[in-house]
């Protein structure tokens, strides 16, 4: 990257790479991009323990595997670079990163990070990953195969890799065929963004909305492949308790 001022496409699609790493369970404990003071070249510092627990080549293998997977213009591997979590930049971003907090970056003019002479630097908020929990409770109408979904929203989980339909539970007497089952229940934890672990922004009914919706149709996929002709129908919502 050259000698310019760093824009916004950089800022966002760093951010976006950082999500994707916690996402696939590379772990980022802080990063943000530094100018250098000798070539005026911005780059982008990734913290991890990767690199002290495996290794420089092993972490950068890994993390190559998952930059694949990108498809953002405005950053190329060639502008990262990842250190070890007790690097001296490494500590010298956190420090920047704990003073500071919120979902907005960093920008602070500086004369060195750690041994490195540099004339400005942009620190990210610690990168999460987001999980909305859901439960759908499915009740069979009588013999018929139809059902009412009852969808009851949960907690809001950070950091947490699992995601989708993670549970089905039912119960029935022994004996009985699942034909014979009159309930059931689907778990979700919904993947949200995390730009939305900010009260403002979960406080928009619409927001919930969509995101309920979401949780039914993952829920509803599940529950389906245990009964492929039940007609789901008169859906409810019930708010956290």
């Amino acid at each position: 990257m050259g000698t310019e001022t760093l824009v916004d496409n950089q800022i966002e699609d760093g951010r976006k790479l950082l999500n994707l790493l916690v996402e696939r369970g590379f772990e980022v404990t802080v990063a943000g991009w530094a100018r250098r003071l000798d070539d005026g070249i911005w780059n982008l510092y990734v913290a991890t323990k990767r690199v002290d627990d495996d290794g420089l080549f092993a972490a950068y293998m890994e993390f190559n595997r998952i930059f694949r997977l990108t498809s953002d213009a405005w950053v190329s591997d060639s502008d990262i670079t990842l250190i070890g979590k007790e690097s001296p930049i490494a500590k010298d971003l956190a420090e920047l990163a704990r003073k500071y907090t919120g979902w907005v970056a960093i920008r602070s003019y500086r004369l060195k990070l750690g041994p490195m002479a540099v004339d400005a630097v942009y620190v990210y908020p610690p990168p999460i990953s987001l999980r909305q929990l859901y439960s759908v409770r499915y009740r069979r109408n009588d013999e018929a195969n139809s059902w009412r979904a009852t969808t009851k929203r949960g907690e809001l989980f950070r950091n947490m890799k699992a995601k989708g339909a993670v549970a089905y539970t039912t119960g029935f007497w022994e004996g009985e065929s699942k034909e014979d089952q009159t309930s059931a229940t689907v778990t979700v934890l919904l993947e949200i963004d995390p730009r939305f672990d900010d009260k403002d922004a979960l406080d928009d009914p619409g927001v919930w909305q969509v995101l309920e919706s979401q949780a039914r149709m993952i829920a509803d996929e599940m529950f389906k492949t245990r009964h492929p002709d039940a007609l789901i129908t008169n859906q409810e919502h019930v708010d956290v308790v």
